[in-house]
């Protein structure tokens, strides 16, 4: 026999020239050789004995040949021990006792047996006296022993020990066992009367409560009940109480239970035996088991073990519970917060982020290592459930955070929803697995932070691979589980049925993605689709989508008609990025591997549909009714619209995005129409369009939008253009009004917010940090229709992967809806076409955080109102009394919503007009020249005086209102005088006019309205339809009372020098120095002076950035003790330091009104304000650990 070349072998099995070999690779050639695959360990252990333990589990070139060798011997050694422990198992079970595992020990090691391997082999063990399987021990007995020799004697010895041990632990569980299987048929037997009779009298209870509404005090007195109440409805719930949620988290729990037990028995009986029992023996099975875990979590408490039956072994699962459900949804507040005191201790460590985010990483992974049986799989199932269930009863006490009735309906939604996916699964781990990716999902990237949730959709997705591989497509998802209520339906029997109908929905998609990914169509067209070209393929993809489209948009009628065509289109679809993503891939055998991901994000798009229709609160009847229809309809026609998400990626799918798109297709063709008005307008003549009707004028401006549609669906922009005449040809101009769109400049902005961020974590300082955003230069055509394309088709693109991204929760799509809805109607409601453009780029971009606007729309601010107050001017300012809108409908929170945001601009306009009325008011000139005569001390004064006027008045009541314009008539005349003086001081090389401020005065109208705008778009995002209605009442009646508060608040606002806004930027600069300061002196104090000197400017600054940082957010979750020990001991004695802070809170406050009282009168005086002001040089004691608090509080 020739010596084997093992170099040349390993160059024919090293076949991607990595210089190595894997275990997977090794097993491979060991099954080719041999005939017969050896266990992955034995591999492994070779390779660790032969590599050494730093190999990683790979084999190189010069270890190939031992490895080979010692995986020879392995395979020799194996087969011979199988004989021999066949030899001691006597009862053929498969296994031998503890005694017998020794002997065999003994046999295979012979001289060189020794009791330390036998001792780690026992420790190894979960439970060290059960009896010895081949698979447990054959490894232990072809490992080379190592440790101490031990002679017959120790091994005598360590058999009678063992012998007795055995013997004791028998008679232990015989007597515990004997005990507890104490007539078990009849322990069935009662639980089953027990289950009974609970059932009937919770049926009795219900009949005679029934009764009771009915027939009142009669029906307890007089209990007359007939067979015909057997048959009657029971009452729908229209609310969730707290013993319904705490019964459905039970009932979750209960079939996750009752699948692993099933299992469990399964595995004991065996699958022949089990399959050929009735379903009475299995189930009085299941009760047996039940009723022993029972029995033992009892008796052990709460711990349960040994569950499964006598003599059994329990089973083995490749992962343990935490990687199958993940983290806990409704415990997850719980872990979070453990997580931050992790990451406290870490920062107090020294750790940056990065470290401190792997470490965490590392922690969660190795909580997720681990094989577990079913035992400990049962007994952290029941601990799980216990720890819901405590945290849910103390948010239903309100020990935490009281549970409105609203959050008890969704909480019951999501865990009804995972109920019901647990209860459609077969197997306990796909149950698991279906569970939790329904609860990663539902805590969106708070609770999935380490992207568990992804793994689990791929997990699952690979069980559904291999389980359906050669099943034939069901014709429909029928399940129990599934059936509607047929009884009288409440709320939340309404609710049950459209997550029903839902699941239902969800299920058809799965079976039918798996069945167009390995189904017997699916080969042959992905064969057609390979002999395609990369081109073909591009431009069928774009065939499929458009076919795809049209489909969708055809009636029920034809849906159904044309259902083959659209399995097929979906079918090639499929097989497209199937085909697509193969070729992206190089490595073999990875057709499986698309598959799984394919499915992956199938699930994923499931789930994100779920969110999206489980979110939305407060439904009535009629809504769920109709959602529930829709449902149905989605599954009888088979739309299958999460699947063409994921294969199309077409936005159109999902009945979400075609809402909003259609609304951003409104809101452009309200500026089309504003064009097209202008233009007609200029071609006319004003004259000759304004004596024109308004019906015609209508059509005429609908007539041109057609044709420049055809235009703009042709690509003919130029002949669009020439739709409009020869004064539009400044496109540039016209767009320059518009500005960037509201999604890119959110993009923009975001990416100023990062640097700024990056720049404050560096150490830098951040320019311009007071000043607003540059705007990028707008990039033109010069054609004013391809323009306003271009911007439309960014904005709609920006909007849709904002939507697919995580923009789709309800808050997300309920403001960008409310926005789209308010941006197309001020638009309209603008006189033309230059207002309607500078309105709406405002209305896109408005933010209320000054450094976070664009520079450039102070000018287009400025701009829009001096057109506007010309046009007033021109109009003559007639008052005009607006109507009220209807009600909305009371059931839909959209409509509220924008119910409030009429009436407000509604208002908005009504004090536009009053201050136009105002500034052009003739008979204001005395009052004016008064005004002008004084000193702008006094006329502050008189301002102030004012102010505090209308402060007393009730402007609901009839005589106050008009006390309330006469004194915003003094105060126009005051403050028009004021900015006069202001203007002047500050532009004095210009002749200040009276359009000059009256346009600066209306500016500051518009910024008032846009930012009160700003925050009541923020507020009613989060408001129920009662507070949405009491706000919408409230703005009606500030309308009809004519309250005008933005009006008084530009007109007696201070004017002077150094405005509100200065002075608080002044303030809020002395303060930051003053905490640098101190922030730089307890940094010094803490690293000593030497440790101070020998740090560069840099690095003195960046350690300064990171103490600003951490007091800021100490300060902000007022936690004042560690605030305190940020700065150390150093300042606790420190004199000079206390002079500086000053009085404590209460007597700095009085003091500060005291002094502003006296600059006050000073002012009315015509004095220098700060000549007569007091130091305040009292010194309070103030301990250490209040400096920086009190610093901010004085701030």
């Amino acid at each position: 026999m020739g010596i084997p070349d093992y170099d040349l072998m390993f160059d024919l099995l090293d076949t991607k020239m990595c210089g190595y070999l894997t275990i997977d690779e090794l097993q491979d050639f060991q099954t080719q050789v041999y005939f017969a695959p050896l266990d992955l360990r034995q591999i492994e252990a070779a390779v660790h004995l032969v590599c050494g333990k730093n190999s990683q589990l790979k084999c190189s070139k010069e270890y190939f040949g031992n490895v080979v060798e010692e995986i020879g011997r392995r395979v020799l050694l194996e087969e011979s021990i199988a004989w021999d422990f066949k030899c001691l198992d006597v009862l053929g079970c498969g296994r031998i006792s503890l005694s017998s595992a020794l002997l065999l020990f003994k046999c295979v090691h012979g001289q060189q047996f020794s009791l330390d391997i036998w001792n780690r082999f026992v420790s190894s063990r979960l439970t060290s006296y059960d009896d010895v399987s081949f698979d447990e021990i054959k490894l232990w007995l072809c490992a080379v022993p190592s440790g101490d020799l031990s002679n017959d004697n120790d091994f005598d010895n360590e058999r009678e020990k063992l012998e007795n041990q055995g013997g004791e632990k028998l008679h232990e569980d015989w007597s515990f066992l004997e005990k507890l299987q104490e007539d078990s048929s009849l322990l069935a037997q009662r639980e089953a009367a027990r289950n009974n009779e609970s059932s009937l009298l919770k049926q009795k209870s219900r009949k005679r409560l029934r009764r009771l509404e009915k027939e009142g005090i009669n029906a307890i007195l007089f209990d007359q009940e007939s067979d015909a109440e057997d048959d009657e409805t029971r009452k729908g719930r229209q609310q969730i109480g707290a013993s319904d949620l705490v019964a459905l988290l039970k009932s979750k729990y209960e079939s996750l239970r009752e699948k692993l037990l099933l299992e469990q028995l399964e595995h004991d009986i065996g699958e022949g035996m089990w399959q050929a029992m009735s379903e009475g023996e299995q189930e009085e099975r299941l009760i047996h088991s039940k009723l022993r875990e029972r029995r033992l979590s009892s008796s052990h408490e709460g711990s349960v073990t040994h569950s499964h039956t006598a003599g059994s072994v329990p089973m083995e699962y490749r992962r343990n519970l935490l990687a199958l459900l993940g983290s806990s949804r409704i415990n997850h507040e719980d872990v979070l917060d453990e997580e931050n005191k992790r990451r406290e201790m870490l920062e107090n460590e020294g750790k940056t982020d990065s470290e401190i985010h792997n470490i965490l990483l590392k922690e969660w992974q190795e909580k997720l290592q681990g094989n577990v049986d079913s035992d400990k799989m049962l007994n952290d199932l029941c601990l799980r459930y216990q720890s819901e269930k405590n945290t849910l009863k103390s948010r239903l006490r309100g020990e935490r955070e009281m549970m409105t009735v609203t959050q008890r309906m969704q909480e019951y939604k999501l865990m009804f929803r995972e109920y019901l996916k647990s209860s459609l699964e077969n197997s306990f781990e796909s149950a698991c697995l279906v569970v939790g990716v329904a609860e990663t999902v539902a805590n969106g990237n708070e609770i999935d932070r380490f992207h568990l949730g992804k793994e689990l959709q791929h997990i699952l997705a690979d069980r559904l691979v291999t389980e359906r591989r050669g099943h034939r497509l069901p014709k429909e998802i029928k399940h129990a589980e599934l059936e509607y209520h047929q009884h009288e339906t409440g709320l939340v029997e309404l609710y049950e049925d459209v997550i029903k109908a839902l699941e239902r929905k969800h299920r058809a998609e799965m079976e039918i993605m798996v069945h167009m990914l390995q189904g017997k169509d699916a080969s042959q067209t992905r064969a057609d689709v390979r002999k395609m070209t990369n081109e073909e393929r591009e431009n069928q993809f774009v065939v499929l989508k458009t076919q795809r489209q049209g489909w969708r948009n055809r009636s029920s009628e034809d849906k159904l008609a044309s259902k083959s065509f659209h399995f097929k289109l979906l079918q090639e679809a499929v097989s497209t990025v199937y085909v697509n993503q193969r070729l992206e891939m190089k490595e073999p055998g990875a057709d499986k591997d698309i598959a799984v991901s394919l499915l992956a994000k199938l699930l994923h798009q499931q789930e994100l549909d779920a969110e999206t229709l489980l979110a939305v609160r407060d439904q009535t009847s009629d809504e769920l009714l109709r959602i529930r229809q829709e449902q149905e309809q989605m599954y009888h026609e088979e739309w299958l619209d999460n699947l063409s998400a994921v294969v199309l990626g077409s936005s159109d799918v999902t009945r979400l995005e075609d809402d909003i798109i259609k609304l951003l297709e409104a809101k452009y063709d309200s500026i089309r129409h504003k064009v097209f008005e202008e233009a007609l307008r200029d071609q006319k003549g004003s004259n000759e369009w304004e004596n024109t009707p308004v019906s015609e004028r209508y059509n005429l401006v609908t007539k041109a939008k057609v044709d420049e549609k055809k235009y703009r669906l042709q690509k003919r922009f130029s002949g669009a253009v020439k739709l409009l005449g020869d004064g539009f040809t400044n496109s540039d101009k016209l767009m320059s009004y518009l500005g960037e769109n509201r999604q890119l400049f959110i993009e923009n902005l975001k990416t100023v917010l990062e640097k700024r961020k990056s720049r404050l974590s560096e150490g830098l300082e951040i320019e311009n940090e007071n000043y607003g955003i540059e705007e990028k230069n707008l990039k033109s055509s010069g054609n004013l229709w391809k323009d306003l394309d271009e911007r439309y088709k960014n904005e709609k693109r920006l909007l849709v992967k904002w939507l697919q991204e995580g923009g789709s929760g309800p808050r997300e799509v309920n403001d960008t809806t409310v926005r789209l809805q308010q941006q197309k109607r001020l638009t309209e409601q603008e006189p033309n076409m230059l207002c309607a453009l500078l309105m709406l780029g405002l209305c896109e971009r408005h933010r209320r955080t000054e450094n976070e606007r664009l520079s450039q729309d102070d000018t287009r601010r400025h701009l829009l109102a001096e057109e506007q107050f010309d046009l007033a001017r021109l109009s003559g300012n007639k008052d005009v009394k607006e109507i009220e809108d209807a009600e909305p409908n009371k059931d839909v929170l959209n409509e509220w919503m924008d119910a409030v945001l009429r009436e407000m601009e509604r208002k908005h306009r009504m004090e536009q007009r009053f201050l136009s009325l105002l500034l052009l008011d003739n008979a204001l000139d005395d009052l004016r020249g008064e005004a002008r005569e004084i000193s702008e001390d006094e006329r502050q004064k008189r301002l102030m005086e004012l102010k505090d006027e209308r402060d007393a008045l009730d402007l609901d009541e009839k005589g106050d209102q008009d006390m309330n314009h006469t004194i915003l008539e003094m105060a126009c005349a005051f403050k028009i005088e004021s900015r006069r003086f202001r203007l002047k001081s500050s532009q004095k090389e210009r002749r200040v006019t009276d359009d000059t401020i009256f346009v600066s005065m209306v500016t500051d109208l518009r910024k008032r309205h846009s930012d009160e705008c700003e925050e009541m778009l923020e507020k009613i995002l989060d408001m129920s339809k009662e507070e949405l209605a009491a706000v919408r009442m409230k703005e009606i009646q500030t309308y009809k009372s004519e309250h005008v508060e933005n009006v008084a608040a530009v007109l007696l606002c201070y004017d002077g020098l150094g405005t509100n806004d200065e002075i608080l930027r002044a303030l809020e600069n002395k303060y930051d120095a003053l905490r640098d300061k101190l922030l730089l002196e307890a940094l010094r104090k803490q690293l000593g002076e030497d440790e101070w000197q020998r740090l560069s400017e840099r690095e003195r600054q960046l350690r300064l950035m990171k103490m600003k940082l951490e007091a800021k957010r100490l300060q902000r979750e007022n936690k004042l003790d560690e605030l305190a020990r940020l700065l150390g001991d150093g300042f606790a004695a420190d004199v000079n330091l206390r002079k500086l802070l000053g009085e404590n809170r209460e007597k700095y406050e009085q003091q500060l009104r005291e002094r502003l009282a006296r600059r006050r009168e000073r002012l009315a005086k015509g004095l220098p304000p700060d000549d007569d002001d007091e130091d305040l040089d009292d010194i309070e004691s103030l301990d250490g650990k209040s400096l920086l608090e009190s610093l901010d509080r004085r701030y």
